[in-house]
């Protein structure tokens, strides 16, 4: 197992050789853009989150405290998604149920 993570980590240093990549998305993101300035590359993060490295919760989505994504276990790794409070989950869940 111990192998396997290794390999993990040096294929995502090759990508970041290879495609010029430089953010850091605290694996709460897949591809990097162009800040809104242009100046600099800025995460397009996933699972609730939100900053230039994913490195907060959404607003209402802090239902426990914000964590980075994690490899393991290995191979999928685990998400650590930001959770919605009680009043957004029933949003959500009144306006999938009433369109």
């Amino acid at each position: 197992m111990r192998d396997d993570l290794c390999c993990v980590n040096v294929s995502c240093i090759v990508l970041l050789m290879v495609h010029g990549c430089r953010c850091w998305c605290n694996l709460h993101g897949r591809e990097c853009a162009p800040s809104s300035d242009g100046g600099r590359l800025v995460c397009v993060c996933q699972h609730n989150t939100a900053g230039d490295s994913c490195e907060k919760c959404l607003p209402l989505y802090n239902n426990r405290p914000w964590q980075a994504g994690s490899y393991l276990p290995y191979p999928n790794g685990t998400a650590n998604e930001c959770q919605s409070t009680l009043l957004v989950s029933r949003f959500i869940f009144y306006r999938e149920a009433h369109g």
